[in-house]
Formats: C-alpha cells, sequence, structure tokens
C-alpha cells in the first residue's frame, strides 16, 4: 500500500554566498569539503536548503602547532547558503591532519534553532551534516530496528498528544521519499496520550530507515498527525559457519 503524504503533514516540526581569499560555493569542482543542512522530522531525515552556513577554522587548545599538511595555504573561513539540495562546497580550504573547524548552521523556515559542531577535516572530500538545534515532538520507537523476516508482534511509541477521545489512533509507517507502506489502528494507547502499542507483524518492508507517524482523531472527524518515531529495517547477517569443507560439520 502506498500513497504520498502531503508535505504540510511532515513540517510539524538568503544569505549571499560571499568569497573570503579563495573560492566558495555548492557544486565547484575545487571543492575540498562540503556541509549539508537537515532537521529531523517525523523520525526522518529531510534535508533543510538555503540555510545559512559559516566555517572558521579553530585550534586544538591542547596544540601548539597545526598541521594542515594538504593545503596548508588554504582559506580558513567561509560564510554562505546551501542550494536547494541543503548542500555547501568549500573550495581552497586549509586541511589535513589535525585541521579543526567549527562549523555552524543558522536558523530557517523548517529550523528554528541553531546549531554549531567542531570536526577535523583531515582530508578533500568529506561532508559534514548540521542538524537542527532543536526537535519538536520527539517521539520513540521499541523496537527502533526491526528484521522484516521475523518482526514483533507489537511495537510500542512513546511521545506525546497520541490519545484521542473520538477514536482509536493509527501509525502510518513512511519512508524518506514519503511514501506509505503500511496502516495499522493502535490496540491501546494511554489516557495521558505518551505511551502507544500498534500491531508489528506488518513491518514486512525492504531494508532501510522508516518514519512510523501517529495520526490522532479530531472532533470533526480529521485526522492529525502529531508525531513520528524513526525506525530501522534491516536483515541482520548470517552467522559464520562452524565448519568448511573439506571438515565435516558435526
Amino acid at each position: 500500500m502506498k500513497r504520498k503524504l502531503y508535505i504540510g503533514v511532515l513540517c510539524l516540526l538568503t544569505l549571499t554566498i560571499l568569497s573570503i581569499a579563495g573560492c566558495f560555493g555548492s557544486g565547484s569542482s575545487d571543492n575540498n569539503f562540503s556541509v549539508n543542512t537537515f532537521v529531523i522530522v517525523n523520525g526522518l531525515r529531510q534535508i533543510d536548503p538555503n540555510t545559512p552556513v559559516t566555517g572558521q577554522f579553530s585550534l586544538p587548545p591542547s596544540e601548539e602547532q597545526v598541521d594542515c599538511n594538504i593545503n596548508p595555504g588554504g582559506v580558513t573561513s567561509f560564510t554562505g547558503t546551501t542550494d536547494s539540495n541543503a548542500t555547501f562546497g568549500v573550495g581552497n580550504a586549509a586541511i589535513g591532519s589535525n585541521c579543526n573547524w567549527a562549523l555552524t548552521r543558522g536558523t530557517s523556515a523548517k529550523c528554528p534553532t541553531a546549531n554549531g559542531i567542531n570536526v577535523f577535516v583531515t582530508q578533500p572530500g568529506l561532508n559534514f551534516g548540521l542538524q537542527c538545534g532543536s526537535q519538536v515532538n520527539t517521539f520513540l520507537a521499541s523496537p527502533a530496528k526491526i528484521d522484516p523476516t521475523n518482526p514483533p508482534a507489537t511495537i510500542t511509541v512513546t511521545g506525546q498528544n497520541m490519545y484521542s477521545p473520538y477514536g482509536m489512533s493509527q501509525v502510518y509507517f513512511y519512508d524518506p521519499n514519503q511514501t506509505v507502506w503500511l496502516q495499522v489502528t493502535a490496540s491501546s494507547v494511554s489516557t495521558d496520550g505518551t505511551t502507544l502499542v500498534a500491531p508489528g507483524s506488518g513491518i514486512t518492508f525492504p531494508a532501510g530507515f522508516y518514519g512510523a507517524v501517529v495520526y490522532v482523531k479530531q472532533s470533526d472527524g480529521t485526522w492529525n498527525p502529531v508525531g513520528g518515531a524513526a525506525i530501522r529495517v534491516f536483515v541482520p547477517p548470517s552467522p559464520p559457519p562452524k565448519c568448511k569443507p573439506p571438515m565435516p560439520c558435526c
């Protein structure tokens, strides 16, 4: 069963690119490294394009010398905006062993809170993700990892606002392309709306990441998504054989 989820469901939760002593810009062939901006909505990672980003070379406090041996003369700061694919490429940057950068993303229409990370850019071609600094409606699933050849009888989702007096809540399982793979009705929901139990035996999807999105029924009969939990579907590797030919198996 597949149907598309309209954009509004998953949305619960331009600076000009400057050139500083070097080349900057997404898609440039001389990129040394790149950053991408994203948000987590209903348990799924979604790109967050057109987001301001900055970077500044930072000397580790415990180090007296910095060895950016791959590009020692590269630029040490940048300012720009991620493109429509939520990526910003940095060219001619100082990189190499022990090259520490402080990367920061700003706010956006999807993200109200800025965030930053410190990374070591040790070689060209690396990509660093900058997640939104806050998440709304954080939901968790148990189990969060599911073997589709042996799915659990039930799956438990913890969060908030999952109870409705107008009907039992429902859970839709979406892939990152916002396609529904399964819809189930919860078997129980706590009266405080923080714990939901739903059938899990139908989770026989292909390996990958999915979002279990909880819908509650409103007084007018419509269904409102209140949040979602991330689950991963994967097939565990087979155990190694106990014996190998020509050794006999006992």
